[in-house]
């Protein structure tokens, strides 16, 4: 008998082991570990929360029946970082912890490349963790064209353009982020 992922084990033991390792959060050669492992929770949970975007580069791919990638948009190692950083509220609210979680892991399938592109817009060395462009603004940055399917259908060559498409993004992420924004000009 196979089991069936649930993404909610994934997210309660991610919450465990996230409080678990609070007291390590102050040593810098402790955050990426610590960030790795909320990481690799989200990617392994499944992909439950699909976006239902696609990039137009990635729309070409599939019709073509060519590789693409699943982006999580909302980079679950940053989410981290925001959470150990404010554990007083998101280790010791579970329901707050898990509606994060969800939002972590939201997709919006892309090529290679333009997930290469998106990652290169975050530097982060373990200790020092520079954001190039704010969240809500990566794919308008790098002109990512993004498509919907149209409810109702699971073809992705139904596809109709999104123009002025805003991802949802949690206020609280945007405003953490502004500490490590660079300067680009």
């Amino acid at each position: 008998m196979k089991v069936k992922k649930d993404w909610e084990s994934y997210c309660t033991l991610a919450y465990t082991i996230l409080k678990s390792a609070i007291k390590y959060w102050g040593n810098p050669s402790f955050y990426r570990p610590i960030t790795r492992v909320f990481y690799i929770t989200v990617f392994d949970c499944g992909m439950p929360n699909p976006t239902g975007l696609i990039s137009e580069n990635a729309l070409n791919n599939k019709l073509a029946k060519k590789k693409t990638v699943s982006d999580h948009y909302l980079s679950p190692q940053f989410i981290c970082r925001m959470i150990m950083d404010n554990s007083n509220v998101y280790l010791q609210d579970y329901d707050k912890f898990k509606d994060l979680f969800w939002l972590a892991t939201q997709t919006i399938v892309v090529t290679q490349q333009e997930n290469d592109n998106l990652a290169a817009l975050t530097e982060n060395d373990g200790l020092n963790y520079n954001v190039k462009v704010p969240t809500d603004k990566k794919y308008n940055h790098l002109g990512i064209k993004l498509y919907k399917r149209p409810d109702g259908t699971n073809r992705w060559a139904n596809s109709v353009p999104v123009d002025g498409y805003k991802l949802e993004v949690p206020e609280e992420l945007l405003d953490y982020e502004k500490q490590f924004l660079v300067d680009q000009s």
